[in-house]
């Protein structure tokens, strides 16, 4: 199997910097959401860490410039250690589109919770959760005993065949949270792609006996695995273990097929601390 990776020839600025303005501002906005209206199915689903809820707050308030929102969707009420999916729904010249958002808190258990459909066959592209650590004692713990997470009743606008399918384009970053250390890197990396295979999120894969969590007639038409980005600091992560699960990544995504996101390159290395605060692209 050969990896396809996507890249970018001009790093890009994302959001603002004290040298540039920002790039995707409300023309690029115009097109991007004229573009997903234009899909089969007009649903882009961003999968990831805060980095992508920053993503997807920034590309929703420019959409809110040019586009009517219909509906949102946003479990009220973040408590302490808890994080939330979101959802909108926009309009263009009548023709509805959406934007979604699913917070990897623990992403290997969460794909592992994402092979199940419930009972009214809802499949996981459809939910919108909150996900917290475990509480113990005086403790919380987010990566040893996975997540505990809580559904919401989404809007009505959020229901009926234009959504049925699912999205048309998906990105999946598994991010930094409960990221491995050293020797594991590369086994937790192997996990996240073999639940990715089961999921069948890529066109290249095919879910195993019984899964059903992404029915294969219904996978993206478009989806790409994100990796991390180089950093400039970190509690207990260095750009050593980023290159490690780049590695990791790249590997594991050859052996089966999938497409890779470079998000190094939105980021301007020779100049990282423009473009990155901390662990978050700015």
């Amino acid at each position: 199997a050969t990896t396809t990776t996507t890249t970018i020839a001009t790093p890009l600025k994302v959001g603002n910097s004290s040298v540039e303005q920002p790039i995707f501002g409300r023309t690029l906005a115009s097109c991007l959401g004229k573009t997903i209206a234009a899909w089969p199915r007009p649903w882009l689903l961003l999968v990831g860490d805060s980095n992508w809820r920053h993503m997807f707050d920034y590309i929703g308030r420019e959409f809110a410039k040019v586009f009517d929102t219909v509906a949102k969707a946003l479990i009220p009420g973040e408590v302490g250690n808890a994080w939330f999916d979101q959802d909108a729904i926009y309009a263009s010249e009548g023709r509805r589109f959406r934007l979604s958002f699913r917070f990897m808190l623990h992403p290997n258990h969460r794909l592992a919770l994402w092979q199940q459909v419930d009972s009214v066959n809802k499949f996981w592209y459809s939910r919108i959760q909150q996900c917290r650590g475990i509480v113990s004692g005086k403790n919380i713990d987010y990566c040893t005993n996975g997540t505990q997470c809580r559904e919401h009743n989404q809007p009505s606008a959020f229901a009926g065949q234009l959504w049925a399918r699912g999205p048309h384009a998906l990105v999946f970053a598994h991010g930094l949270w409960c990221f491995p250390l050293s020797a594991a890197t590369c086994e937790v990396r192997e996990e996240t792609g073999r639940l990715l295979q089961t999921l069948g999120v890529f066109q290249t894969s095919s879910a195993s006996a019984g899964a059903v969590a992404f029915p294969q007639k219904d996978q993206p038409e478009f989806a790409l695995w994100a990796g991390n980005f180089h950093i400039v600091s970190h509690p207990r992560i260095h750009n050593e273990d980023i290159l490690m699960d780049q590695s990791c990544q790249r590997n594991v995504a050859k052996r089966y097929g999938f497409p890779i996101f470079n998000l190094d390159d939105f980021i301007n290395q020779f100049e990282v601390e423009n473009d990155v605060g901390g662990f978050h692209m700015k």
